[in-house]
């Protein structure tokens, strides 16, 4: 008896062991396991950059204060709400929750001191909804500017693409353009965790550059996320997105899928 107790008993350990082996195997990945890796960091008012982000450090990312120009770092940018009621943000949980509540920044100093909120609160709800790609056609990041696989489309202009250009340009690609002698690459830039472009076509500048990469859209394909800069050469029409572009299958071209708003002022 004494032999089959001992038996059993590690029968029953073996068994509970399989079983909790496959419960782990089915539980689905945790918002946390998701590391995203920023090439452009999201500085903090206590002078800290943050370029590794995980899932579950999101929400304490938008509780803390950002970097903002030193006139308004201590009090934070003002916005306004249509009765006239002033409140000042600095961090993009404020910044985001006095969007909702109908502020707004209401004179061109606000505007400017919104602008700093741009990036990294927009960055951190994209990545707040997004999750790991099961699969990828993106080219290495040193070959994502790849002129042949950039939609003309995304290039901004100061009108519509065809009073612009004359033409429908759907299809047609930077490349196609540069072919033309009618769009230049300017100042292409090579760094160790980052890489920028710059485009110039019309008077018009656009400077382009690699954030993070992750399934923005849940389809399963890996996307990047882009930080645009434009304005106008020898003018003061400028404005700043995030962009995020995808492709679907080898051989096709980039798709934009994600286009934020944008803001005629400086960026910080």
């Amino acid at each position: 008896m004494k032999t089959n107790r001992t038996f059993y008993i590690g029968l029953g350990c073996l068994l509970l062991t399989l079983c909790l082996t496959i419960a782990t195997w089915a539980a689905p990945s945790k918002p946390d396991d998701i590391t995203f890796e920023l090439a452009r960091p999201i500085e903090l008012a206590d002078g800290s950059k943050v370029k590794s982000i995980t899932k579950a450090e999101i929400q304490t990312l938008q509780d803390q204060p950002i970097l903002l120009w030193k006139g308004i770092q201590d009090t934070g940018a003002e916005l306004t709400h249509k009765k006239k009621e002033k409140i000042y943000v600095r961090t993009c949980k404020e910044y985001d929750d006095a969007l909702e509540q109908g502020y707004f920044p209401n004179t061109m100093a606000a505007i400017a001191d919104t602008a700093w909120f741009k990036y990294p609160c927009s960055t951190l709800n994209l990545l707040e909804e997004a999750v790991k790609p099961k699969r990828s056609f993106l080219p290495p990041p040193e070959e994502l500017f790849d002129l042949k696989l950039l939609p003309l489309m995304l290039f901004p202009v100061m009108s519509d693409f065809e009073q612009t250009y004359g033409y429908d340009i759907t299809n047609e690609t930077y490349q196609e353009r540069m072919d033309k002698g009618l769009l230049k690459v300017i100042k292409p830039e090579r760094k160790p965790s980052r890489f920028d472009v710059s485009y110039t076509d019309d008077g018009m500048r656009q400077n382009l550059t690699q954030v993070v990469r992750a399934d923005f859209n849940g389809d399963g394909l890996e996307d990047v996320l882009l930080y645009e800069a434009t304005y106008a050469v020898g003018g003061s029409h400028r404005f700043f997105d995030l962009i995020i572009l995808t492709w679907k299958s080898a051989g096709s071209k980039f798709e934009i899928i994600f286009k934020y708003g944008s803001t005629d002022v400086e960026s910080p």
